[in-house]
């Protein structure tokens, strides 16, 4: 059977193993730190790269966003300007044009008014020439129409007189 020397030389052999083992994990543990620390680094350096940059691009949009704006906001501001003086320059204009009418009606009523008056007279002469009451105011009436009959001018006759205003 196994002898003790037998024994004892297999757990020399385990033991020296083991001691190999720990030694290849110890550094096998080593090389893994190594290499996560400087994984760990390099990430960090990239990470920081990528930031640097998306904030410089950042920054260069969001200027080029203010400019815009602004240019937006100053386009505004004009085409408002020429809105508030095109609107005074119609406000302005009717006003005027309101003036114009209201001129225009004191001219139809001031018209009216006197054709009113020449219908009246125009009337009033007809019927004093049918009467015959006034026998002066005839014979001169009939003598002037007379005259300028004979002359050869033509008569003037107002008979409801009437303008489309």
């Amino acid at each position: 059977m196994y002898s003790f020397n037998n024994t004892l030389g297999v757990i020399i052999i385990w033991f020296f193993l083991c001691n190999i083992r720990n030694k290849i994990a110890n550094k096998s543990n080593s090389c893994d730190t190594k290499i996560n620390t400087t994984i760990a680094k390099e990430i960090i350096k990239i990470r920081a790269e990528i930031n640097n940059d998306l904030t410089a691009e950042i920054n260069f949009r969001d200027a080029n966003y203010a400019t815009e704006a602004q240019n937006i906001i100053a386009m505004i501001n004009d085409a408002y300007e020429k809105y508030n003086e095109i609107k005074h320059i119609l406000e302005t204009y009717h006003n005027n044009f309101n003036q114009i009418v209201n001129e225009f009606e004191t001219i139809r009523r001031t018209i009216t008014t006197l054709q009113d008056e020449i219908n009246q007279r125009y009337s009033f002469i007809q019927s004093m020439s049918r009467r015959g009451s006034d026998q002066q105011s005839e014979a001169s009436s009939s003598s002037s129409i007379r005259s300028s009959n004979s002359t050869g001018s033509g008569r003037i006759q107002y008979s409801n007189i009437c303008s489309p205003i």
